[in-house]
């Protein structure tokens, strides 16, 4: 009696156990066919293959990302975000001929976009035989912009630069060359350009008002003006201007980050030693900066 009871359980166990067992596989089961379905409904969105080539980017990943791309643009070739997204991705894989063809066709919907006229320049310094045909090049497209876009736009390329070298130099000669912005930064340019630290102090102070929120431009020449002293080698006057810089919207890495490197330039390596030691208490990434320090 006792093992047919046994026997029972057993049997009502097993039972239960193929029941549950099926269930949860039917169960599974739909929920792959749902996801499949959202899966499917998904890869006919645009929005999915942007958000995807996104995360790829992120990752850097670029040939990943050029694919959804790709994929995004089979269904709406005229969404223009895939064009910035495509330019970035394209620079990136070092096909800067294919990057100039898309550039060109986004300018046409988006001539006045940030990014995109960041991107056109990037190209442009990469891709020109030589300073004077990218200053000519840049020269001309500054001119065809909105003035209200340029300051942000130097503001922009001067803080994507790890180092203000001779591009960046094109870059600056060309505004001025296109004569676009209010005449007194275009004054405070040309005399960065031309290593004349103190007149462009005179000017700066003359331009700038102190607002809560920081203005990039005016960041952006306080700090053109702390590098023309620091490669005088007016220390005290450049690390006055540095400070201004950051106050005025200036990212701080950025901004001790070239310092230091212009003092390695300088080959005052106990300078550049004192910069990285002083911020990289602070620093995004601390253990970088101690160990430059």
């Amino acid at each position: 009696m006792r093992s047919a009871m046994i026997a029972v359980i057993i049997l009502i166990l097993v039972c239960l156990y193929t029941f549950t067992a099926h269930a949860t596989a039917s169960s599974h089961a739909e929920e792959m066919d749902q996801q499949g379905e959202m899966d499917s409904f998904d890869q006919k969105n645009v929005s999915y293959y942007y958000n995807l080539a996104n995360r790829s980017i992120r990752k850097s990943k670029y040939q990943e990302a050029l694919a959804a791309i790709n994929k995004g643009q089979a269904l709406d070739p005229a969404y223009l975000p895939f064009m910035k997204q495509k330019a970035l991705v394209l620079i990136k894989l070092g096909r800067r001929n294919d990057a100039a063809q898309v550039i060109d066709l986004a300018m046409g919907g988006l001539p006045d976009d940030l990014e995109l006229n960041v991107l056109y320049v990037d190209n442009t310094l990469a891709q020109a035989p030589n300073r004077r045909a990218a200053a000519t090049e840049l020269t001309n497209h500054f001119k065809k912009l909105n003035p209200r876009i340029v300051p942000a736009l130097i503001a922009r390329i001067a803080s994507n630069s790890s180092k203000h070298d001779a591009s960046f130099e094109t870059v600056l000669s060309s505004a001025v060359e296109a004569n676009i912005l209010p005449q007194r930064d275009q004054a405070v340019l040309l005399a960065c350009l031309n290593k004349k630290p103190a007149e462009a102090a005179a000017l700066l102070q003359a331009k700038a008002t102190p607002t809560p929120t920081g203005d990039p431009l005016l960041g952006t020449l306080a700090l053109l003006v702390a590098e023309a002293y620091q490669h005088a080698r007016d220390f005290s006057a450049a690390d006055q201007f540095y400070k201004k810089a950051i106050t005025q919207g200036y990212d701080a890495e950025k901004a001790y980050w070239i310092k230091g490197q212009i003092y390695f330039d300088l080959h005052n390596t106990t300078g550049a030693a004192q910069t990285f030691e002083e911020y990289w208490r602070s620093a995004d990434n601390p253990s970088v900066w101690a160990a430059l320090a």
